[in-house]
């Protein structure tokens, strides 16, 4: 038995004890009703698609590095939300979604003109530039309490079979930090608990591994331990101005069957990063183009596409199991 299968069973054994004792740390889950999936109607729908294989499959799509003003920004901006409107699925946005203090209005004249449309069917996490507003009250003003608090700024919710933890990766403006003393990891562990899910995925803004210039920042380490132990699948961040995917990574930064595969999609608009040397692990760089990641998420895997808004549409594509 491999041990990614071992932690999950682990997982699913103390699952429903942990939960009935802590479930007032866990009380920023969406509820079920909220988290199943059906045949959508029109692209602001979401839910289940036909994959390739004849498996009913639930897309996702995410992106983040968006709202910034400007002419040539706005024309890049407008091109993704273009592209995510023609396609039905939930938006995961990555952070940093208003430039360039994640203000009112900041939200209000680079955010709303292009993905405000797609905002009721978009579930966000906070980036630095929405914390240059204390304790990113707009942000959490414009998304609504679904979406976190300033006292309590991250939530989980499933798509299809999948449960995603929805996290923030801003350890310096939290109490406690992301220190395994602090209220985002105690929240964490009693969210996994309750959640024995096969997949499961992780968003937050900072990417744990890096190949640009601007290197990765790890104060989210000890999220990421706690989420490798529990045997999670992926890691979507953006923060970099670039597409970059990785192999399953360890806490270490280098490759691991047991590890998280991370990508990075900082394509929503923001003004794009060169790469430098490929770190370990780094198996794919897109830059100057904007785009999203499609995700199709089976019972028992997933398979992915960046998508572009210019040139050749599908620049990057595979599949894994969970």
């Amino acid at each position: 038995m491999s041990s990614h299968v071992s932690r999950r069973l682990f997982r699913a054994k103390i699952a429903l004890p942990t939960a009935l004792a802590t479930v007032g740390l866990v009380a920023m889950t969406i509820p079920s009703a909220a988290q199943t999936t059906s045949q959508p109607t029109n692209p602001a729908a979401g839910g289940a698609v036909a994959a390739t294989s004849g498996a009913l499959s639930t897309r996702v799509f995410a992106v983040g590095d968006i709202g910034l003003c400007g002419k040539k920004a706005a024309k890049r901006i407008a091109a993704v939300a273009k592209l995510l409107t023609k396609r039905a699925g939930p938006v995961l946005a990555l952070g940093d979604l208003a430039y360039p203090k994640g203000s009112k209005t900041n939200f209000a004249q680079c955010y709303k003109p292009s993905f405000g449309k797609l905002k009721k069917r978009t579930w966000p996490v906070p980036g630095n530039h929405e914390y240059v507003t204390p304790r990113a009250a707009d942000y959490f003003s414009y998304f609504g309490k679904r979406v976190g608090t300033p006292a309590k700024p991250y939530y989980s919710r499933n798509f299809g079979s999948w449960h995603f933890v929805m996290l923030n990766s801003n350890c310096v403006n939290l109490a406690g930090g992301c220190a395994p003393h602090s209220a985002e990891y105690r929240w964490l562990q009693a969210d996994l608990a309750a959640h024995p899910n096969a997949c499961l995925a992780a968003a937050w803004h900072h990417p744990m591994f890096s190949s640009t210039p601007k290197k990765a920042e790890t104060n989210a380490a000890p999220l990421f331990s706690l989420l490798q132990n529990a045997g999670a699948d992926l890691l979507l961040v953006g923060h970099q101005h670039n597409y970059e995917r990785f192999l399953r990574m360890g806490i270490n930064g280098q490759p691991a069957s047991s590890g998280i595969r991370q990508y990075s999609v900082g394509t929503g608009g923001a003004e794009f990063y060169p790469f430098a040397t490929a770190v370990a692990g780094s198996r794919k760089r897109v830059t100057k183009v904007s785009g999203a990641l499609q995700l199709d998420l089976r019972r028992t895997g997933y398979s992915w596409k960046f998508l572009a808004t210019t040139g050749k549409l599908v620049r990057d594509r595979g599949s894994d199991h969970c």
